[in-house]
């Protein structure tokens, strides 16, 4: 569909949506110099009204690229992307060996006298037979940061440094503990094609056993002796805490939805739950790994540059994942999902497209005040998104915040790990499951 200029009245409903974000995370307290939020303008056009507003979450003191800005992105730039990706190795090959030892490493370290507890911690790394992104996104960029401060470290360069590699192990242990609450409050019977923890222990011991995985990621995290490093990741406990509750909030508080404000203010609630829940543990954890690189105070300046760059790749790679999540429960199946369809709907979540196709189709509005609880609404729901295009739209979102995150990693030398992170960001952005 092609965009108009907005209006008057459109630029208004742009700079209300631009103030209410400021305004969130000016009430945050994680917008601080060391743990900031992503960064970007966001226009989104709607399917039948083209009303653009923007979408800014960023920087303290420096506001990065706009999305507006990559969803029409140069040709160029494209070209220049896809040579590199076209020639980059394959990101899970490269850290291969380090990401087999993490769940054994991981089960080691919840060794405990505790066998109940122990068991239903392990259950978990035993029937997982993901590809554990969060720690190959940790293990490429310390490998990506490390060699591109090589020539200041000389002769203390190391591939991966051993707190950069237990760094890896805590953020595994961080997302799994985080999978094993939102199974409880989620209330899922299923977790990548297998039965999930709180089925087969039930749910008392599963909040146990994410409890303990996080104390026992927090005794590692400790044992890193880095301060800095340490409030980063903390900072994303709360996070996962304060993500949990806005979804369980839902959009409520905003509800019925009678103007533009109001849809930018469920727009709004619906980006800072998703930085919580995802974007920021990818982003401050990869942001760790760059701290943990033990740089001269020569290289502070460009220390700092670096660090910006791969928090940023990590929000928009975060954003950017989660908003394919959010299309694929509607255009998944169980064989390539390992649960059922429109989960999502069926927790009563109002997700990217269901925002998008609520701008087109008003009547969803005291649908989702009531959390698609009536019989039939989740699948009155799934067909109005299907029909306004809403997931197209979030389709094209997801990948203006992929091209994001490939220009902000390109902002560190030129590597194999470091091509292998824009390639990681088109296996996320394209994939079906």
């Amino acid at each position: 569909m092609k965009s108009t200029s907005p209006s008057l009245q459109q630029q208004d409903v742009s700079q209300g949506f631009m103030d209410a974000a400021i305004r969130s995370l000016n009430a945050s307290d994680d917008v601080n110099s060391a743990t900031t939020v992503v960064a970007s303008k966001v226009r989104i056009i709607s399917i039948l009204q083209n009303i653009c507003f923007n979408m800014y979450i960023f920087k303290q003191h420096t506001q990065i690229p706009n999305v507006s800005d990559a969803m029409n992105e140069d040709t160029s730039d494209v070209g220049r992307f896809e040579e590199l990706i076209k020639n980059a190795k394959d990101p899970f090959e490269l850290v291969k060996a380090e990401v087999d030892s993490i769940a054994n490493e991981v089960k080691q370290i919840l060794g405990t006298k505790h066998k109940v507890l122990e068991s239903v911690a392990q259950y978990f790394f035993d029937m997982d037979s993901g590809k554990k992104l969060r720690p190959v996104l940790v293990l490429l960029t310390s490998s990506a940061v490390n060699e591109h401060f090589r020539g200041s470290l000389k002769d203390s360069y190391v591939r991966i440094n051993p707190k950069q590699r237990r760094l890896a192990e805590i953020t595994e242990m961080i997302h799994t503990a985080s999978l094993l609450h939102d199974d409880v409050l989620d209330m899922a019977d299923t977790r990548r094609g297998a039965k999930s923890v709180n089925v087969l222990f039930g749910n008392k011991l599963a909040v146990l056993a994410g409890d303990f995985l996080l104390a026992r990621a927090s005794v590692c995290l400790a044992r890193l002796r880095d301060v800095e490093v340490i409030e980063t990741l903390s900072t994303v406990i709360e996070h996962l805490v304060k993500g949990e509750i806005l979804q369980m909030a839902g959009l409520n508080g905003h509800l019925p939805i009678n103007s533009e404000f109001d849809s930018i203010q469920c727009f709004e609630d619906y980006t800072r739950k998703n930085y919580y829940k995802t974007g920021s543990l990818i982003a401050n954890s990869i942001k760790s790994a760059a701290m943990l690189c033990p740089v001269p105070d020569s290289e502070e300046a460009e220390m700092e540059k670096v660090r910006q760059a791969v928090f940023n790749y990590g929000a928009h790679f975060g954003t950017m994942f989660q908003l394919i999540d959010d299309v694929l429960d509607f255009e998944g199946t169980v064989e390539t999902l390992g649960k059922e369809p429109l989960a999502d709907l069926r927790s009563g979540l109002t997700t990217a497209p269901v925002l998008f196709a609520q701008r087109e189709y008003p009547e969803l509005t005291p649908i989702i005040a009531r959390k698609f609880e009536s019989p039939g609404d989740v699948e009155h729901v799934a067909e109005l998104v299907r029909k306004s295009g809403a997931c197209d739209e979030a389709r094209k979102l997801a990948h203006a915040h992929a091209h994001l995150a490939m220009d902000s990693i390109c902002k560190l030398k030129q590597t194999d790990e470091r091509d292998a992170l824009l390639r990681l960001v088109r296996l996320a952005v394209n994939r079906s499951k």
